[in-house]
This record gives structure tokens, C-alpha cells and sequence, in this order.
């Protein structure tokens, strides 16, 4: 049976995801945070190898270096494989009842060493396997909590060529800054509670004065960065972008930029960076597919579509009112 081909990005926010697995719990073994068997951790190729018996070693019964889970691991670091749907297979005349019974067993076609007839028949039998089902995610997850936000975020989203709607785009944002325990009051709000001086002093406030207080602002999401500061910068780049608000795009696309360097800093991290930055160009330079789609401007006053159809050249879309 021929399977859909999954979408790159899928495939790159699990081989991300992983990878940032790596860079945390090796972070946190060198701090003693976390016991490890084997240390100190290798530096060579066998890093994954590591990982693996480290996270799968007390989810598998009997595990001990266990190749087929250490396969699994580096296909999802290296092809981007469903780190969910995992598996391990045990023969089931070498496994014990007590052990393996609560899993579901299949009978699985493999060449076993056999005669084989004229023909190219092989006798060798069927196999009857145990097949033990890996959930990767939530087997980090119970090791290195808030790991899976990573696999999900809704950074994700944002990484296609198609800007999303503003107004769900806006709901996203508010559900990440409450997400974060955050919250933006407005000057009029907070007439309410401030003395008529510290308003005063805010409404006097230059451009650049403004400029800056909103910049510090975000600096503790690119300091203590997460899948949801990174997601909610993302969105707010996206956001001044459509509003068409360039101080605030500029603003929101540095410390974007900032996030995702810190994020792609670990050596650890060197196998995904290019492509990691790839898809960011599309939150960090974002475009408009077609002139009908351009935000509201004093820069960009109506004309006719023929007129400028004339002027550039471009042949448009024309919608139906």
C-alpha cells in the first residue's frame, strides 16, 4: 500500500523536537539533574544510540541496548519519523507471557533461515511476534516535562507561505499570552489604577521611548524561551506584518530573530539549523501573494484593476463581490 507522503515540516518540527530532546536531557544529566546508566554521555556518533537506552529503558521490559528502539530514535532525528508510532518487536517463543502478554501479538512475514524450494518459496514458517507500541512523545514527556509543547507548537502553523486570517491569528495571540500568564492593558485601563502623574508620564512618552519600553517588554520571552514565547513572537510578527504596522513588525521580527538563534545555538542543534531557518523566512520575511490581498495603507490609495494591470503588467484575480 503506497502512503501519502507527509509535508516536510511535519517532518521537520519532529526532527527539531528531538533534537532539543537531546540538547535538554543531556543538559540536564551534566548538571546531575537527572541519573543516567552510562557516563559520562558519548560524543561520537553513538550519542543517539545513548539517548535511546536513556529514555527507553525503564518503558521497555528487558531493554538492554535494544537496536530496534535505537533505529527508531535516529529515524526520527534524521528523517523526521512519527515519534508516536514507534514499536518494538519481540519473537514471541522467546518471550515471557508475564512480561509481554498485555501487549498485542501479530504474526509478521520474515525470511527466516530456511531451505528454500524451487521456485524461490521460503519454508521457513511465519513468525509470531510481540509488538510492543512506542509513544516517544509521551515517554520524554514523563521524563522531561513540558517537552512535547516543542512537537505541537503553534509555531508550526506559521511556518507555510500562507499568512493566516488576522482575526483567528489575533485569538491565537491571546490564547498564547494567557498561556503565558501574561497580559497588555491598555493606557486607558490603566487610568484606572495609576495616579494621574505616572499616566502623565506615559502619554508624554517619545516614539523612541515608546519604542524601547515595548522591546524590553519582550526580552524575558526570547530569555526564557519556550515552544509558547517562541510561537506567540512568531504571531506577533505575523500580526504587525498584516496590520501593516512596520514599527512593531520590526520590533517583533528581531526578537523572533533572537529566539531562534538562542533556540539554534547547541552544537546539538547544528543537523537542523539550515532547515530551521529555511521555513522561518516565512514569518520573518513574509509577503503577500497578490495586490488584492494588501492591507489597508494611507500608502496605498484604491485604483482600478485595469489601471494597474496596465502599469505592471500582472494579470489579477479578479473576486466577485
Amino acid at each position: 500500500m503506497t502512503r501519502n507522503p507527509e509535508h516536510p515540516i511535519t517532518r521537520l518540527r519532529r526532527r527539531v523536537w528531538i533534537h532539543l530532546v537531546l540538547v535538554r536531557f543531556k543538559r540536564e544529566v551534566d548538571a546531575g539533574n537527572i541519573p543516567a546508566r552510562v557516563l559520562p554521555p558519548p560524543t561520537d556518533d553513538k550519542l543517539w544510540d545513548w539517548l535511546a537506552s536513556e529514555l527507553l529503558g525503564d518503558a521497555i521490559p528487558n531493554y538492554a541496548g535494544d537496536e530496534q528502539a535505537s533505529k527508531g530514535v535516529r529515524g526520527v532525528a534524521d528523517k523526521g519519523n512519527n515519534p508516536r508510532a514507534l514499536s518494538r518487536l519481540v519473537e514471541k517463543e522467546e518471550a515471557s507471557a508475564s512480561q509481554y502478554g498485555q501487549y498485542k501479538y501479530e504474526v509478521v512475514e520474515r525470511r527466516r533461515p530456511g531451505p528454500v524450494e524451487k521456485g524461490g518459496e521460503n519454508k521457513g514458517g511465519k513468525i509470531e511476534y510481540y509488538k510492543i507500541p512506542i509513544d516517544l512523545v509521551a515517554v520524554v514527556e514523563q521524563i522531561l516535562p513540558g517537552s512535547a509543547a516543542w512537537e505541537t507548537a503553534v509555531f508550526w502553523q506559521f511556518a507555510t507561505d500562507d499568512l493566516p486570517d488576522l482575526e483567528s491569528l489575533r485569538r491565537t495571540i491571546r490564547g498564547l499570552i494567557g498561556s503565558l500568564d501574561l497580559c497588555r492593558p491598555s493606557l486607558d485601563e490603566r487610568q484606572q489604577y495609576f495616579s494621574d502623574e505616572t499616566v502623565q508620564a506615559l502619554r508624554s512618552l517619545s516614539l523612541e521611548e515608546k519604542i524601547r519600553r515595548y522591546r524590553d517588554s519582550l526580552a524575558p520571552l526570547v530569555e526564557d524561551l519556550s515552544a509558547c514565547s517562541l510561537s506567540l513572537l512568531s504571531a506577533l510578527t505575523l500580526e504587525s506584518f498584516i496590520a501593516d504596522n512596520k514599527s512593531l513588525f520590526d520590533i517583533h521580527r528581531n526578537a523572533t530573530w533572537n529566539a531562534i538563534q538562542k533556540l539554534l545555538t547547541p552544537d546539538l542543534m547544528k543537523n537542523v539549523r539550515v532547515d530551521f531557518r529555511q521555513v522561518s523566512t516565512s514569518i520573518l520575511s513574509p509577503h503577500w501573494g497578490s495586490t488584492l490581498q494588501w492591507p489597508t495603507s494611507i500608502d496605498a490609495p484604491l485604483m482600478p484593476v485595469k489601471d494597474w494591470e496596465e502599469v505592471s503588467g500582472m494579470k489579477l484575480f479578479h473576486l466577485d463581490a
